[in-house]
């Protein structure tokens, strides 16, 4: 009788994946969808992710329409274990671990008490601990935020980053040797591109008009992100583009009534199209086809936007501020503008909506940073990055 041959995955993954929404669910669905095509993954992820109460959005679930290629891959394991408020899954997940390498997604500190025991009980068992930091500190900071995430980049083996930025930060806030940090880029959000629409059909669906000047803002509306900002810059793009308007397309995680006050004290309440609400995954395409420029005026930020990852994605003309990794997605520096500066923000989206040469030249350089960053470069970067911290142990013992 032939026996069964047993999965033997080189790595565990442990993160949230679709039906999961927010986080970094989509990032994690792309990286082991393309390691997958490489290696055996064993994937640990989440029954309940956080609890209602730390998460203020409409809903915790989206499915992607494509999860099953990676759900149904003979390639991956995948074993939803996790639960945030019961530890006994923590200790079982530690203890479920497979493979010598365990590679973490870490990006707010909400999630301390499940990952911190998995990784606990996994460094107990011998096992490697990779974290891939997405956020160095959270967006809304504060003590609590920087003695749990001190605490995870202190027990991990080796820590990933999305930005130099990044990895400055963990040097000088948190004393991580340089020499264990190594910057990752933010891979493309690629399943959001596999549906061919023109412009004037994405258009029709969202209902705005074909002769406007779309500006895009898009994602969850949170107060590090600028909104404001971008409204004030809005109201001297509209007294030189008439025809110009702003689409604001994302759930508010704060309160929006004071962005709907600005909106009319500039005099561009009725030139805004507002889509507040989740926008949900089979609909994130027709927004970024519809738009003539995506912006991303964040006033402060330390790693990636994941919304100015699909801009490129898309191939469309990006204007971002200084800080984070933004800048690393814009060709352009000209189009890198200084954070919370209204004026030099319009004067670049004014730029990029009368000039066909320079949003078509910005729109190429968009696609070629798009390949730059595609899972399959990544994918094989992080597999040699395995490799590497596998043997190196391995000569130590």
């Amino acid at each position: 009788m032939n026996k069964v041959p047993v999965f033997s995955p080189q790595v565990t993954v442990v993160g949230p994946l679709p039906p999961i929404r927010g986080g970094v669910s989509g990032y994690c669905y792309c990286q082991v969808k393309s390691l997958i095509k490489h290696i055996n993954v064993d994937y640990i992820t989440y029954k309940k992710i956080y609890p209602s109460f730390l998460f203020p959005g409409e809903s915790f679930t989206d499915k992607l329409p494509f999860f099953d290629e990676i759900s149904n891959s003979n390639k991956i394991q995948i074993k939803k274990i996790l639960h945030w408020g019961n530890p006994f899954t923590w200790i079982m997940a530690g203890l479920s671990v497979k493979s010598k390498i365990v590679h973490v997604h870490w990006w707010t500190y909400f999630l301390f008490p499940p990952l911190f025991s998995l990784i606990l009980i996994a460094k107990l068992r011998k096992k490697i601990i990779i974290l891939t930091a997405h956020n160095v500190m959270s967006h809304e900071s504060n003590l609590i935020d920087y003695i749990f995430s001190k605490a995870i980049f202190k027990i991990a083996d080796q820590i990933l980053v999305h930005s130099e930025e990044n990895k400055k930060q963990l040097v000088e806030k948190f004393n991580i040797f340089d020499s264990n940090i190594h910057v990752v880029k933010f891979g493309n959000y690629d399943f959001f591109s596999s549906e061919d629409l023109t412009k004037e059909q994405a258009r029709k669906i969202l209902k705005i008009p074909i002769n406007v000047k779309i500006i895009l803002f898009f994602g969850t509306i949170r107060e590090y992100k600028g909104l404001d900002i971008l409204i004030k810059s809005f109201a001297k793009v509209i007294r030189k583009i008439p025809e110009s308007r702003l689409l604001i397309a994302g759930e508010s995680w704060v309160n929006w009534e004071p962005y709907r006050q600005l909106l009319k004290s500039n005099g561009v309440l009725s030139k805004s199209i507002l889509h507040l609400g989740y926008v949900p995954q089979n609909k994130v395409n027709k927004y970024f086809i519809s738009s003539d420029v995506v912006v991303a005026p964040y006033r402060h930020f330390e790693s990636q936007s994941g919304a100015a990852c699909i801009a490129n994605q898309f191939a469309k003309p990006l204007i971002v501020t200084r800080t984070g990794g933004l800048p690393d997605l814009v060709t352009n520096k000209e189009f890198v503008v200084q954070s919370e500066n209204i004026g030099e923000l319009s004067e670049a989206i004014i730029k990029v909506l009368l000039n066909k040469k320079i949003a078509k030249k910005l729109s190429e350089q968009s696609k070629l940073t798009s390949e730059k960053h595609s899972w399959e470069i990544i994918s094989k970067k992080t597999i040699k990055f395995y490799e590497a911290i596998s043997s190196s142990t391995n000569s130590c013992n």
